[in-house]
């Protein structure tokens, strides 16, 4: 079972609190472009890909997904499927009364994985 979180953030917010719990806890800035250009230098990848472009740039093993996202935006915002959670709010408490993601729970994802080696 898939669940939708009942207070859904941008995936803009997220690269930016990404990018910036990168460069302060791991001191590696990420640069961040808007998305159709990054959809577009991954396209470039495909024209002739590497076993080592497959291995380094996981995006490309799910382009045509992410080609589909594309073209679900309007004028390059992003225009997601709408998921109603208003039954799994009444079922739940701990469901309805989840915090919206924000900078710090980013953060704490960061030092989680750079604790166990996954990055850093």
């Amino acid at each position: 079972m898939n669940i939708v979180h009942p207070h859904p953030v941008s995936w803009n917010d997220i690269f930016t609190h990404a990018a910036t719990s990168s460069l302060s806890l791991l001191g590696l800035p990420v640069e961040l472009e808007p998305y159709v250009a990054w959809l577009s230098k991954l396209e470039q990848l495909t024209t002739v890909p590497t076993e080592h472009d497959l291995r380094s740039v996981p995006g490309l093993k799910i382009l045509r997904f992410l080609n589909n996202l594309e073209k679900r935006s309007t004028n390059g915002v992003s225009n997601p499927l709408q998921f109603s959670t208003s039954n799994t709010k009444t079922s739940s408490t701990t469901f309805r009364n989840a915090p919206q993601l924000d900078a710090q729970q980013v953060m704490n994802w960061f030092s989680y994985w750079q604790k166990i080696g996954y990055v850093g």
